[in-house]
């Protein structure tokens, strides 16, 4: 049985339930980990735990990515995050768990920013 995950799409301006492979408790990390890189395009970065226990996981070379308008930012969140995102939930030891919150949740959560011909955030 796949484990849930919510997946933010920056190209597409959307959010998504998506599944990754194992189980919920189960030892599967490093296919985890594979597709979770796949799908943010490099090396997972831990830039976010929420107070309900799920994180956020971008790619770590994000500030690298182009074009500077691909990003989002929590409602929450004082900074935007560049590039595609995964959200997972995580237990005590640290082992991944399906996220707590829901898509409607997340998505209602997301500012997509309008961006100008600078690269500015434009009101």
């Amino acid at each position: 049985m796949p484990m849930p995950a919510i997946f933010i799409d920056v190209a597409r301006r959307e959010v998504s339930a998506i599944q990754l492979p194992g189980e919920p408790g189960v030892d599967d990390a490093a296919d985890q980990v594979e597709m979770i890189q796949s799908l943010i395009g490099g090396y997972v970065d831990l830039v976010e735990r929420f107070p309900n226990g799920d994180v956020l996981l971008v790619n770590e070379s994000r500030f690298l990515a182009r074009p500077a308008a691909a990003f989002f930012r929590l409602r929450h969140a004082s900074r935007p995050y560049n590039g595609n995102a995964v959200i997972i939930g995580e237990d005590d030891g640290g082992g991944i768990q399906p996220p707590r919150a829901s898509v409607a949740e997340v998505d209602a959560a997301i500012y997509w920013p309008i961006v100008d011909a600078n690269g500015g955030e434009g009101k």
